[in-house]
């Protein structure tokens, strides 16, 4: 997984990756965004946080 992100990163510099994962741990949240994942969401999350998270990837204040 990791080869393909940084061909994805490579191929499209500007690319905003959110994860989705079922492991609530900081260490697994850590590793992701250094990865290169802009963020990450737990399963179960609802459409409001989903809202709340591609807002704040992209910048949109609301």
């Amino acid at each position: 997984m990791l080869k393909q992100l940084q061909e994805l990163r490579i191929e499209y510099p500007t690319i905003k990756l959110i994860a989705h994962s079922d492991i609530d741990d900081e260490k697994v949240g850590k590793s992701l965004l250094d990865m290169g994942f802009s963020s990450y969401l737990l399963l179960g999350s609802d459409v409001d946080d989903f809202k709340r998270v591609i807002e704040t990837v992209i910048g949109i204040h609301s």
